[in-house]
């Protein structure tokens, strides 16, 4: 049995889901500010490239009850972008979705970018054939 080369899989990894130098972009068009109406693009950290120092950080903005939604956006995009995001008119809400969006199509979609999980049709399909 061959080994997994783990190069070769973060690198399609990295090619799916648009990860560069351990962060992930996505747009937005700013509501506010001096870009308003520009669409800008912003990152946050690819959960893959994250210490265990980092993820020990995050479990405590989690289990810290005077953190708040912002402690987490700010964590995810650090205080730069952050701060730029939010002269734009971004929200920590928004941040959080992004999270949320960016795991689920990881989850959806295999290294080549195919869905792992039947869509609705299938499975209803799969249900008539028992």
């Amino acid at each position: 049995m061959s080994n997994f080369d783990l190069d070769a899989l973060l690198a399609q990894r990295a090619e799916a889901t648009g990860v560069e130098e351990g962060r992930i972009g996505f747009d937005f068009t700013a509501r506010a500010g001096d870009h308003k109406g520009k669409k800008l693009t912003f990152s946050i950290r690819d959960n893959m490239s994250l210490s265990e120092d980092d993820w020990d950080e995050l479990a405590e903005i989690r289990e810290d009850s005077g953190a708040s939604i912002t402690d987490i956006a700010v964590f995810w995009m650090g205080e730069d972008e952050w701060e730029r995001f939010v002269e734009a008119g971004g929200t920590p809400k928004m941040i959080v979705e992004v999270v949320v969006a960016k795991t689920r199509e990881e989850v959806d979609t295999d290294s080549e970018g195919r869905p792992t999980r039947r869509n609705r049709s299938q499975r209803r399909a799969a249900g008539r054939k028992r």
